[in-house]
């Protein structure tokens, strides 16, 4: 019999192999979903424990200089991004996730430091969903809408949009400063 690995079944939702005695392969199913099911749990927790926006302000500020460091840029909180991930969606959702391709895919919004260390992620929204949507809708896109951080802003590529906390760069750069932001942002 093959060895079965965890970690292709949970990318790519394949069963585990077949064992050649009927009715085992059930149980081996079973017994691997569970042990599936329990890893993700332990892996949300540590998610929660490990990637998350910072709170304090020191740990804000650090994030801000880290930025200022790199791209002469103040007050930035994080530079966020949506790309597209391969997944196998639950069989009674696959027409919202499946692409043109016919593959399953989700748009994952992710929000790095200027050390690029994640402090956000969201990642539930099919692949058709606008980043300006994913991100006007997660926790954290509200609580910056709501002037949670009025000192600080975040940094996206155009699909954004105008907001007067994410700072995108501008389409026809004409001065000398629009052209340096740009190079910045």
């Amino acid at each position: 019999m093959a060895a079965w690995h965890p970690t292709p079944a949970m990318a790519s939702g394949t069963q585990s192999p077949s064992c050649g005695y009927p009715g085992w392969n059930l149980l081996i199913w079973t017994e691997h979903h569970c042990w599936n099911t329990q890893v993700l749990c332990a892996l949300k927790k540590c998610v929660r424990k490990h990637i998350a926006f910072p709170t304090g302000e020191e740990e804000r500020r650090r994030i801000k200089r880290d930025f200022y460091k790199i791209a002469g840029m103040p007050n930035v909180l994080g530079a966020i991004d949506c790309t597209h991930v391969a997944f196998t969606p639950p069989v009674d959702q696959e027409m919202q996730y499946r692409n043109r391709k016919m593959g399953y895919l989700l748009n994952v919004q992710a929000l790095c430091d200027a050390n690029l260390r994640i402090l956000d992620v969201v990642s539930r929204y099919p692949w058709s969903c606008h980043d300006s949507y994913i991100l006007s809708n997660s926790a954290l896109g509200k609580k910056f809408a709501e002037g949670q951080f009025r000192k600080g802003w975040l940094l996206g590529d155009a699909r954004y949009g105008s907001k007067t906390w994410l700072l995108t760069p501008l389409a026809m750069p004409r001065s000398e400063a629009e052209k340096r932001y740009n190079e910045s942002s």
